[in-house]
């Protein structure tokens, strides 16, 4: 039985001088003193003796933070404490964690320490307990990746629900190396963004190549150059692209990986399609495809295993945990009075936060404030000079543009670095988006800021910096949530504001959920032994959540799917619009997205309707179908024009066919007036399907100006492959905020929203073209097309495609060829942008 008494005093007496050694960091207090003497080293000792010997996770979440800040806050005085530790560590199956204490760890997974030889014995098998081989290679690993490792080999579905820093991802990537070395076959992994695409991608090809498998790697759907042996990292949007082509586009999947599962919360939302994607993506995949294993990871998601069954209908394993190899502390500033601040900390193994008063509260100007001001900027960039240079730190930002300008702001309170790589980085930025671009600029400071906004060549460069720590301070929006890892010790929050201002009175902001996510990108597993979160206005999270305890707690989750909450809310009026044939309008948002589920069911399983709806859900008599499938044999527009279309009501598509038989179509890069083309057919579609139109594109005429024609000008550049520097080169862009509202016009709204916007009208009208293609891509040339199809950014394949001749493009094994020799030829950014291939 562990002495909570004795355990919690030794934990108290570390977390109070770690508060007091950050308080003086910051200045907010004098210079701070401490000794850790050899009694109290002695306690500690026995503490984490007894800790490693329970087997409960109260006693391992103990042992991994009482461990972290003994080696923190003694290892100068006591260099041979680790001996202890590695064993501690090893013995609970944290050997990972142990690794970073032993300068000397061998490449062996040998502990080099300074022990005895029974010491040594001791760590060997804790060691031994906790490894694992795969193709003659031994990997060391911690007791939750050896469950899940366990898990995914006994089960067919497993259910991973752990902290951000768990490694989670790095047990996955292993064991699918291993499931390939007994079998290839077709992967599935499935992502929420295109960075984490990127990131994924870049992982499983650097353990291919370690392994020596030979397989593709693609990063987007193309049924020509599908084989059986084949591993897609794909969005949701871009892998029910699949079943858009075919109802069953594979027959068996070797391995079927969600990553990211919490994002699927929402698909009863009307507003949120990226859910109903994800949802519809595993529904699909569940009743069309043969599936080896499946694997469901999200963070702190409780019911994970339920949720798998919810979605697949397998009874799967749930490997969840709330411990983390790397230790998590929070830290915050409190006004108490308007003359007393106090500096928090908070861990989630203490009831209560510990404090300390801020003596020297002239630092604190500025705190409290709103905007940006220049009193602020005074107190934040003060704070930020406190951490050391070989720290890299993410501040938190509500919006692109917000974290756009903080990091200009930060900018200005420092001094160049004279740094090549720098150096490099801002004239590459400058030259391949717009001179003035505002990153080109904070860079030479280490700087940078990272949001959905920025081209994907910019991702990269950024991400390529933070990772060889030459960027340091990053400002970043909540595209941190979704996955992506970048090795930084601290995160900054300002508030839990996901937006600037308040409209209507309401101001979106962080759930305690995502607050708790965000926190623990703080430190990664193998670099860091402690991540720190600093919140620099505590106040601002109680009007979230007033109750102070729990503030900054590891928040979980249970995750409900499905339709049929929505469908029963509004079973009335979704059972009346179909007895009407409406399709989606403004009228029915709140429920016009299920009438288009019921019909496109009904159209696509015939038969099977009634199952596939009852299985999301979605209970209807046979009566209503029968009416359903009645009406859809009368309408004019093809079935096979509606099943390509899912997110269309066949009631609208209908309407589309029997009005556009005379809209003029663009249909190649070379002819005149596409522009204009493209804005008479928008204003058709904005006028006919609004519903469509908003949710789509969106982009709305004002009495002075057209920002419609500007737009589609733009797309006509976009399609044609002109540069995004070439597009942004006119005296138009005189600030940012104009070369980012473009930039993320041409991402967002041109190469997805327009497109999809326009399928349904080109699938009726010139069938198989490529102009949307063009579209979506940025760019009609056959060989551009065939670099960013192989994972190439789009401007670094223009770059490459007018200084190179690269061969025909539809050999792309000759390609892959050239694109090597030419590769020690290219500026090392572009070089950065040629990882995938």
């Amino acid at each position: 039985m562990m002495d909570m008494q004795r355990t919690k005093v030794v934990l108290d007496e570390l977390l109070r001088i770690d508060l007091r050694f950050n308080a003086a960091k910051f200045k907010f207090i004098p210079s701070f003193s401490f000794e850790i003497t050899e009694d109290f080293v002695g306690e500690v000792i026995f503490v984490l003796d007894d800790l490693s010997q329970q087997q409960t996770e109260e006693a391992d979440r103990h042992l991994v933070v009482i461990s972290a800040l003994l080696w923190t806050y003694s290892k100068k005085k006591w260099p041979g404490i680790e001996q202890y530790l590695v064993l501690f560590l090893t013995r609970r199956g944290f050997a990972p964690t142990a690794t970073m204490l032993d300068e000397n760890f061998g490449s062996g997974n040998a502990f080099a320490g300074r022990s005895t030889l029974m010491n040594q014995f001791a760590v060997s098998i804790g060691q031994i307990k906790f490894q694992i081989r795969v193709a003659e290679r031994t990997f060391l690993i911690t007791s939750f990746q050896k469950e899940v490792w366990d898990a995914i080999s006994s089960q067919q579905m497993v259910g991973i629900s752990a902290p951000t820093s768990a490694g989670k991802s790095y047990i996955i990537l292993i064991k699918m190396m291993e499931l390939l070395l007994e079998k290839l076959g077709t992967i599935f992994y499935i992502v929420p963004t295109l960075s984490l695409v990127a990131q994924v991608a870049t992982d499983i090809k650097q353990q291919l190549k370690l392994f020596q498998v030979n397989i593709d790697v693609e990063t987007s759907y193309n049924p020509q150059r599908f084989t059986d042996n084949i591993i897609y990292v794909l969005t949701q949007e871009k892998a029910i692209a699949a079943f858009s082509q075919a109802e069953k586009p594979f027959h068996h999947l070797r391995l079927l990986v969600v990553d990211e599962i919490q994002n699927v919360e929402r698909v009863s939302d009307g507003e949120d399609q990226r859910s109903k994607i994800l949802f519809d993506l595993m529904i699909d995949i569940k009743n069309a495809i043969i599936i080896d294993k499946i694997i469901i990871s999200g963070p702190r998601v409780t019911n994970i295993d339920i949720l798998g069954k919810d979605i697949f209908g397998i009874d799967g394993y749930k490997a969840s945990t709330k411990n983390s190899p790397v230790v998590n502390l929070t830290y915050s500033l409190k006004r108490i009075t308007n003359k007393e601040f106090r500096f928090k900390q908070y861990c989630d193994l203490n009831g209560e936060p510990l404090s300390i008063k801020i003596e020297n509260d002239q630092i604190l100007q500025g705190y409290g404030q709103k905007q940006y001001t220049k009193k602020y900027m005074g107190f934040f960039n003060a704070f930020m000079s406190c951490f050391n240079p070989d720290e890299s730190n993410i501040i938190f930002s509500p919006t692109a543009s917000a974290s756009r300008k903080m990091a200009e702001e930060l900018r200005e309170g420092s001094d160049n670095i004279d740094n090549t790589y720098l150096n490099e980085l801002s004239t590459y930025l400058g030259a391949t988006v717009h001179q003035d671009f505002a990153l080109s600029n904070t860079v030479l400071s280490g700087i940078a800021y990272h949001n959905g906004k920025l081209p994907h060549h910019v991702r990269n460069a950024i991400e390529d910096g933070i990772r060889k720590q030459q960027i340091k301070n990053i400002v970043c929006t909540t595209t941190l949530l979704q996955g992506v890892n970048l090795p930084v010790k601290n995160i900054i929050i300002r508030n839990p504001n996901l937006s600037i201002s308040s409209q209507n009175g309401n101001q979106s902001k962080l759930t305690d959920y995502e607050t708790a996510n965000l926190r623990g990108r703080a430190g990664r597993l193998l670099k860091d032994f402690i991540g720190r979160t600093y919140v620099m206005d505590e106040d601002s999270f109680n009007e979230v959540n007033d109750r102070q305890k729990s503030l900054f707690e590891n928040t979980e989750k249970s995750i409900t799917v499905g339709y049929k909450n929505a469908f029963e809310t509004n079973k009335k009026n979704i059972v009346g619009d179909l007895s009407k044939g409406a399709g989606q309008t403004i009228q029915n948002a709140d429920w016009g997205y299920l009438l288009t589920y019921v019909r496109q069911t009904i159209l696509r399983y015939e038969d099977d309707a009634v199952y596939r709806l009852n299985d999301v859900g979605i209970a209807i008599g046979s009566d209503i179908i029968e009416s359903q499938r009645k009406l859809l044999t009368t309408l004019e527009v093809s079935k096979e024009i509606c099943l390509a279309n899912r997110y269309w009501d066949p009631m609208d598509l209908n309407t589309m066919w029997k009005l556009s038989a005379d809209w003029v179509l663009p249909t190649s890069a070379s002819e005149q007036n596409i522009a204009i083309k493209l804005k008479r057919v928008l204003l058709l579609l904005k006028t006919n399907f609004a519903v469509y139109y908003n949710r789509l594109f969106g982009i709305q005429e004002t009495e002075n100006t057209d920002p419609l024609i500007s737009a589609c000008m733009n797309a006509e550049k976009w399609l044609k492959g002109q540069s995004l520097q070439r597009i942004l080169n006119s005296t138009f862009y005189d600030s940012n905020e104009k070369i980012e509202k473009t930039i993320s016009l041409l991402q967002n709204k041109i190469s997805f929203g327009l497109p999809m916007l326009l399928k349904p009208l080109y699938d009726m009208r010139v069938p198989g073209h490529m102009f949307l293609r063009f579209l979506e891509m940025g760019a009609y040339q056959p060989m551009i097309r065939r670099l960013i199809e192989m994972n190439i950014p789009r401007e670094t394949a223009i770059t490459i495609d007018a200084a190179y001749n690269l061969g025909d493009p539809d050999n792309i094994a000759a390609v892959k060829r050239a694109l090597e020799n030419i590769q020690g030829e290219l500026s090392y950014f572009d070089q950065v942008q040629l990882r995938l291939i």
